[in-house]
């Protein structure tokens, strides 16, 4: 199915097990950790997330929209950081946004003092067919039903549509209020109930959208014995003296 930028996710050939290791070791041990290192880090992490829910699906990474496997991946995610002592908050749009958006779910994590949007899944809310503007029904001048996220990240400067793309290839971010922003936005104007005069104009600031996210208390999906069961799990390459954070 087509997608609005048809944009390929990161696919990674060969990973340098040894690098991801020594990375892990310095997470755990809260060391200084370049910027290189923690791109790396993350494009390996979401590569698996990735590459699993394929499997499990029995799809090719490359064409896996990844429809539906948000909790999943949220769950990856969260247990893989949570066993190297890394600060992970999980996250669901319908409970820190609106109960009236497009609900999904992902992980903000706190590396070194910087916090990082890890998503994975976002590409599932760009198919094409799911963007359009037949896919708003208005009744009686209220928005009930609204296009994808997707549909309105396409109304983005050509600046603002890159920070997307890069998300939706890498399946991460640093996060800065600016693109914080233009990721909660995606959300939040599919908020139904509301005015159709009003609809795609509302915004909150990216500071907003933070605090919200920071003080997120979602419930995970699956556990990590579940995740186990399903195959699913990510585990540290060295498993020696880690230590998993209650």
């Amino acid at each position: 199915m087509d997608s609005i930028f048809n944009v390929s996710v990161n696919v990674l050939n060969e990973i340098d097990f040894d690098l991801i290791s020594n990375i892990e070791e310095k997470l755990k041990n809260n060391l200084s950790i370049s910027n290189d290192e923690i791109n790396y880090f993350l494009s390996y992490l979401c590569f698996k997330v990735r590459e699993l829910l394929s499997l499990k699906k029995s799809k090719n990474i490359l064409d896996n929209k990844f429809t539906n496997q948000c909790d999943s991946a949220q769950s990856m995610i969260y247990n893989y950081l949570n066993s190297l002592g890394v600060e992970s908050i999980p996250v669901n749009t319908n409970e820190v946004i609106d109960s009236n958006v497009i609900g999904h779910s992902f992980i903000i994590a706190c590396i070194l003092d910087n916090y990082y949007l890890i998503d994975p899944t976002y590409n599932q809310f760009f198919e094409l067919e799911k963007c359009l503007s037949s896919n708003k029904i208005v009744i009686n001048g209220t928005v009930v039903k609204c296009p994808d996220p997707g549909y309105f990240v396409n109304d983005y400067s050509l600046e603002n549509k890159e920070v997307i793309i890069n998300l939706l290839r890498s399946g991460f971010m640093k996060i800065d209020y600016d693109n914080l922003r233009l990721y909660g936005d995606s959300f939040y104007k599919t908020k139904t109930g509301v005015s159709d005069a009003n609809m795609g104009s509302e915004f909150m600031f990216g500071s907003t959208y933070l605090k919200a996210f920071l003080k997120s208390k979602a419930t995970l999906s699956l556990s990590s014995d579940e995740l186990e069961e399903k195959g699913l799990l990510i585990s540290p390459i060295n498993t020696k003296n880690y230590i998993k954070k209650v």
